[in-house]
């Protein structure tokens, strides 16, 4: 049910469904790691552009992982808030971009929440 093996797959597909949807083409997530994983995972799965946007302290492992799953990763910054800065950035410059959070979006939090009903 993860296919990416990050925690936060449930909620970032319901979001990049969701704004797929929308008629939004391409994703650009700021994120440690975790996020932009799953972002891409799914991302890859609809046929999207992934674009994440990640700090210089992300772990090589992480970045090879994101690699991996077809997106395009751009280190930016010594901290998370510079990499979030930057991917916001992108995304005002794009006319199909949408900014994909790491976990501060109604959307995410929905699509997480599915875990409820299965537990119940």
């Amino acid at each position: 049910l993860q296919p990416s093996g990050s925690f936060k797959d449930r909620g970032m597909a319901f979001m990049c469904a969701t704004l797929q949807k929308r008629g939004v083409t391409d994703l650009i997530s700021s994120s440690g790691g975790n996020a932009g994983l799953a972002a891409s995972a799914a991302g890859r799965k609809l046929g999207m552009r992934v674009r994440v946007i990640v700090p210089e302290t992300t772990k090589k492992i992480m970045l090879d992982k994101i690699k991996a799953e077809g997106a395009e990763v751009e280190v930016h910054g010594a901290n998370w808030n510079a990499a979030d800065e930057r991917a916001r950035q992108l995304v005002a410059e794009s006319d199909h971009a949408a900014y994909v959070p790491p976990y501060e979006d109604p959307l995410l939090w929905e699509g997480h929440s599915s875990l409820v009903d299965e537990l119940v």
